[in-house]
């Protein structure tokens, strides 16, 4: 079994795709502009399809790439402008975030750059006096408890939670709201709620935050723009209907308020299809005021997440445990390994059980042997030493060892 990079995206949606044709040529009737700034008023479209659709509007003749990297309407020549940047323009920093293990792709795991953390910091001091939930967002947890706020954090991701313990950090609760334990009820004045952005986990995220919350309590939460991918604006009002049924009014909303930091397993599947940008994700920041305490029939839970961690330096990677009475396989074409995409739709995802934060993603017949090398790896052994030990544990063969010894220094070297 091999895989295609040709599987690695998502199927179009004609629908959609149209829907951001508009939205690009209506930014650009009133002016040229570059594709950094279209992608900036793209309403969170991935840039891969912001670069098609650009290129499609091209070739129909109804755009142009000008001489000094501008998109225009017009046919005359565009106004003057700097020189198109070789690379990233200077933007939003992450400094606030760049000693933390790497964001995983299977955690649906985007940081906020720390210009947003200081702006939720802000309306928090600004709107909340007393104590603070935190679910999803450790940046933000750090930073308030830094500032002397008092502050809790709810979150899955155990290497993250681990490395802050190491540091000193007490107050958080490891927890997947997916599949939650008991949360403490009415304790918390504001709730700063940063979910994945897929249905289930907005209501998750929600139904933990009408709980911890008191009656007149805030909820700060991250949505997802109109157009970051098909059925997002339907996603949308689903999320304020969700919250209205719970108890919940809105109360403000601040456009493209939080800049995201683009993690890198997004910068990897990016530069794969050549295009190397600073931090251009951002979502809307919805506050909503818990007006009335709703009881409602308990939300069906979902599985725990079988996967195995492993953390190379700051690179997690993760193992399905899969096993295979035919022995130790690599099953995916190297030069395949790099996942193009970072899309819960992509159909690559249905096949892939090695994951790298770095979006290494390939298929093994049995992970043992590798979670074996991993966990030595992991506890600082060499390369070399780590596939010889696994080879003779697990009774590899040449061929095996090889292919063992392949993956390994693959993602080695990915780490650095």
């Amino acid at each position: 079994m091999t895989q295609s990079i040709h599987n690695h995206h998502p199927g179009k949606d004609f629908n959609y795709l149209e829907n951001l044709r508009r939205r690009l040529l209506l930014v650009l009737s009133r002016s040229p502009a570059r594709f950094e700034h279209l992608l900036q008023e793209a309403e969170g479209a991935y840039p891969t399809d912001v670069q098609q659709v650009l290129q499609d509007l091209e070739s129909e003749g109804q755009l142009r790439l000008t001489s000094n990297g501008e998109w225009t309407t017009f046919q005359e020549a565009a106004h003057p402008s700097a020189l198109k940047p070789d690379g990233p323009q200077t933007g939003p920093s992450a400094a606030l975030s760049n000693d933390l293990p790497e964001p995983h792709p299977l955690d649906f795991d985007w940081r906020f750059a720390d210009e947003a953390i200081h702006l939720i910091v802000q309306e928090l001091r600004a709107r909340c006096i007393g104590n603070i939930a935190v679910l999803g967002a450790p940046t933000v947890f750090r930073c308030l408890v830094d500032q002397g706020i008092p502050a809790h954090l709810f979150d899955k991701n155990a290497a993250v939670l681990d490395y802050l313990k190491q540091r000193a950090y007490h107050t958080f609760t490891e927890i997947d709201l997916l599949c939650p334990g008991p949360l403490p009820s009415g304790r918390f004045e504001c709730v700063v709620a940063d979910p994945p952005w897929y249905p289930e986990h907005y209501e998750a995220f929600i139904d933990a935050s009408r709980t911890l919350l008191k009656i007149g309590g805030r909820l700060f939460l991250s949505v997802l723009p109109r157009l970051t991918r098909p059925g997002a604006e339907e996603t949308r009002q689903t999320i304020l209907t969700y919250a209205a049924a719970r108890g919940f009014e809105i109360t403000n909303i601040i456009p493209s308020a939080l800049t995201y930091v683009s993690p890198p397993f997004e910068k990897a599947a990016l530069k794969i299809e050549g295009l190397v940008l600073g931090h251009w994700r951002t979502a809307d920041l919805f506050e909503l005021e818990k007006k009335v305490e709703v009881h409602t029939s308990t939300r069906q839970l979902r599985e725990p997440d079988t996967w195995q961690n492993f953390l190379i330096g700051r690179v997690q990677v993760r193992l399905l445990p899969t096993r295979s009475d035919a022995g130790f396989k690599l099953c995916t074409d190297p030069q395949s390994w790099r996942l193009r995409s970072v899309s819960r739709r992509s159909p690559a995802r249905t096949t892939i059980n090695v994951w790298t934060s770095r979006n290494l993603a390939l298929t093994v017949s049995d992970t043992r042997p590798l979670g074996s090398a991993l966990q030595l790896l992991q506890a600082g052994s060499k390369v070399p030493e780590a596939v010889a030990q696994t080879s003779t544990k697990h009774q590899l063969d040449k061929s095996q060892s090889q292919q063992l010894r392949q993956i390994i220094e693959a993602i080695v070297e990915d780490s650095k």
